[in-house]
C-alpha cells in the first residue's frame, strides 16, 4: 500500500490490498459492484496481498462458482459477493 500512498498522496489506514485500476464493463466485478479505486483486502477470506494470489484464486472460479470478497472504499470496508 505504500505505493498507492505515493501515487496519491492518500493513506488508506490498511495494511494490504490490491487496487483495482480498472473494472471491465460486463465482468463479474462490476456485476457485484466493485469500482475503480476499490483495494481489494481478502478473496474468500484469504488476504490479498500480492496480485499472484489472486491470480491463483481466480483461475480456481468456475463458471457458477461464486466468492465472497473484502473491499476498502471511501474509508470504509465493505462485503461483496461475486459469482462468476
Amino acid at each position: 500500500m505504500d505505493y498507492y500512498k505515493q501515487a496519491t498522496g492518500a493513506n488508506l489506514n490498511i495494511e494490504t490490498g490490491i487496487y483495482i485500476a480498472s473494472v471491465e464493463p460486463g465482468s463479474a466485478a462490476e456485476k457485484a459492484g466493485l469500482k475503480e479505486g476499490d483495494v481489494l483486502v481478502k478473496f474468500d477470506g484469504k488476504d490479498m496481498d500480492q496480485m499472484s494470489k489472486l491470480v491463483r484464486e481466480l483461475y480456481s472460479k468456475r463458471p457458477g462458482d461464486s466468492a465472497s470478497v473484502e473491499i476498502f472504499r471511501d474509508g470504509k470496508t465493505i462485503n461483496v459477493d461475486i459469482t462468476f
